[in-house]
């Protein structure tokens, strides 16, 4: 037996019954996401300067042994830093591989532009306020963060997404992520590189079972409530609930576009195509109605 194909008065109806569904399985689809902790890795130049000694000019060079041998600020003339073209004053501190040992050189001007200072940082732990090497070795990386740092270059977009445990090495940083916490700084191969981690994901138990209630209940109620105006071959009811729902998803995603995930958008904008041709229908079946 062929079921008989919906009335155009059901049809809002069998759309909001979809839009129930599509609810309940799309927050199903999330909780199963956000279980999980993704970390996503990108590699890209460094964002500020690194050098080995041997590369630097000879005003560099002598800039780098002033700041090595004394103890905290050195006071240097206007032509000696001038003479250090890789040192940049006022722009924030220099990496320098000297020896196998990472020093920060920081160059300053005077206010009356007659000298200035340099300031030698052995390891970089006070200029940079980092906790760890301020640039990591590919060599002595674990073999998991190696793979990682492999995998990424080896991307055509140098961007890599892999769900799990982070490398030790690597954790994710915060909403102001800094060095060896979100960015750090990788030699390989004689090259260096940036490589900067987000995590999302890994949500509590609680919160995404509380998500999950929620979310299935209010597309349970909508799909109980288009079956029942399906029966009845109701028009208004279905319609007015999927404006509302248009509504408040668009509105929703409309203000937290730049947070929202990529398939929360596209399945905005199917509830919002659902909506349309809900519309087009109410007003089809409205006129052929009054005619």
């Amino acid at each position: 037996m062929v079921p008989a194909r919906p009335t155009r008065d059901q049809v809002p109806a069998l759309l909001l019954i979809l839009a129930g569904i599509g609810i309940v399985l799309f927050a199903s689809g999330q909780i199963y996401d956000y279980s999980r902790t993704q970390h996503t890795y990108s590699i890209s130049e460094p964002d500020r300067d690194i050098y080995r000694y041997g590369e630097l000019s000879d005003g560099g060079q002598v800039l780098v042994r002033t700041a090595h041998n004394t103890s905290g600020e050195a006071a240097v003339s206007g032509a000696e830093l001038d003479a250090a073209t890789e040192f940049r004053p006022d722009s924030g501190p220099t990496i320098v591989a000297v020896d196998g040992t990472y020093y920060c050189i920081d160059a300053d001007r005077s206010p009356r532009d007659d000298g200035g200072t340099v300031t030698g940082d052995r390891g970089c732990e006070n200029l940079l306020f980092g906790t760890g090497p301020v640039v990591h070795d590919f060599e002595s990386l674990s073999p998991q963060a190696q793979d990682v740092v492999s995998q990424t270059l080896a991307d055509s977009d140098h961007e890599v997404a892999i769900y799990g445990d982070s490398p030790p090495e690597f954790e994710s940083g915060s909403d102001a992520p800094s060095l060896n916490e979100g960015i750090y700084y990788i030699q390989y191969q004689g090259e260096y590189y940036q490589l900067d981690v987000v995590s999302r994901g890994g949500l509590g138990v609680a919160f995404l079972i509380q998500f999950l209630l929620f979310a299935g209940f209010v597309g349970l109620c909508l799909a109980v409530v288009g079956a029942v105006s399906f029966s009845r071959r109701q028009v208004w009811v279905p319609t007015v609930l999927l404006v509302g729902l248009a509504l408040v998803l668009g509105l929703f995603a409309t203000r937290n576009a730049d947070l929202l995930p990529l398939e929360f958008v596209l399945f905005d904008l199917a509830i919002d195509f659902v909506i349309i041709v809900g519309g087009l229908v109410v007003v089809w079946v409205a006129y052929t109605r009054l005619r």
